[in-house]
């Protein structure tokens, strides 16, 4: 009789250790996402430098939707920000290319998201003054 309630008690005891760690334990999430790389890509004749310019973003809230049976989050104000342009500069020394690529990044402010999820944004390139330059004017979905 004895080592019945000596194993209940164990048992019991066993329980409510197993009770308290799961209640009182941290839970641990898998690193978020904190920036998005953005590369942007001049193409000349070969025979040209690399302008002297600064090409800028914009960063729009996109629109709820559904995709592939999954619910997409219309974008929150202030998630995504691109604060510094891809900068190119014009370098007389160096030799001339048909392409000159430049990379940039998106911050993701991740205390601005409420709900885990996947968010709509959309990403366009600023119409820009530098002569002989032709603009990306499509959008693109992020």
């Amino acid at each position: 009789m004895k080592r019945t309630n000596l194993a209940k008690k164990l048992t019991a005891m066993a329980m409510t250790g197993v009770m308290v760690m799961s209640m009182g334990m941290t839970a641990f999430a898998a690193d978020g996402i904190t920036g998005i790389d953005v590369k942007k890509t001049v193409t000349t004749d070969g025979n040209t430098y690399a302008p002297n310019t600064t090409f800028t973003f914009t960063i729009a809230e996109g629109e709820a939707d559904t995709v592939s049976g999954k619910t997409v989050y219309a974008g929150v104000a202030g998630g995504l920000t691109m604060s510094e342009g891809i900068e190119f500069t014009a370098d007389s020394n160096a030799d001339t290319a048909a392409e000159y690529i430049k990379s940039g990044a998106i911050t993701v402010n991740a205390g601005k998201f409420t709900t885990p999820g996947i968010y709509h944004y959309v990403v366009s390139e600023d119409a820009g003054t530098y002569e002989g330059i032709t603009y990306d004017t499509k959008t693109y979905d992020l």
